[in-house]
């Protein structure tokens, strides 16, 4: 998928979208196309960072690319930047 395109798609709300919860705040978030499988290396994964007091204060993407070709399975491994 294009960033243009997907750009398009995010704010329209037609992406796939997972969440992943931890201490009771969204850590990460991953888009897709629909029906794109969590193996799938279709996913722009972004990772939200908290201070102490639960603040969001940081928005990093694996492997620091805005690209759609990482595997939502595989979102603890990556680098975020």
């Amino acid at each position: 998928m294009r960033i243009q395109e997907a750009k398009k798609e995010i704010m329209q709300g037609s992406l796939t979208v997972r969440l992943d919860y931890s201490e009771g705040n969204v850590t990460y978030v991953g888009y897709a196309e629909p029906g794109t499988g969590e193996n799938e290396p279709k996913w722009q994964i972004r990772k939200f960072e908290y201070d102490e007091a639960g603040n969001l204060v940081a928005v990093k993407f694996a492997e620091g690319t805005i690209g759609f070709d990482k595997v939502w399975n595989n979102r603890t491994s990556y680098t975020y930047s």
